[in-house]
């Protein structure tokens, strides 16, 4: 799901793990250029689903691994607006908010 989320390679195609990936919400696929399988989520859905339980569980959305794919997606004004609100929503929890006591 990470990887899906990063638009990043996976170690093992899905087709040798087929008990741990629900093929209907994420898959892989060969990318010819790089010689490897890349992740992908079916929709957004799927990857809203999954947003909250990986932050839950420490996933740093605003790290420059995240946000290297935004470019990919820039002209893609959902994909491009959930990485934001990822990337923020992950700073506000794991720093907090800076709001000075009156």
């Amino acid at each position: 799901m990470v990887a899906a989320l990063y638009h990043r390679t996976v170690l093992l195609p899905s087709s040798l793990i087929l008990n741990l990936i629900d093929h209907r919400y994420f898959y892989d696929k060969f990318d010819d250029t790089d010689g490897r399988f890349v992740a992908y989520y079916t929709c957004g859905i799927s990857r809203d689903a999954v947003s909250p339980m990986l932050l839950a569980n420490k996933l740093l959305f605003g790290d420059s691994d995240f946000l290297r794919s935004l470019p990919d997606y820039i002209n893609n004004a959902s994909v491009a607006g959930y990485m934001i609100e990822q990337a923020v929503l992950a700073s506000i929890a794991f720093n907090g908010l800076s709001i000075a006591s009156r």
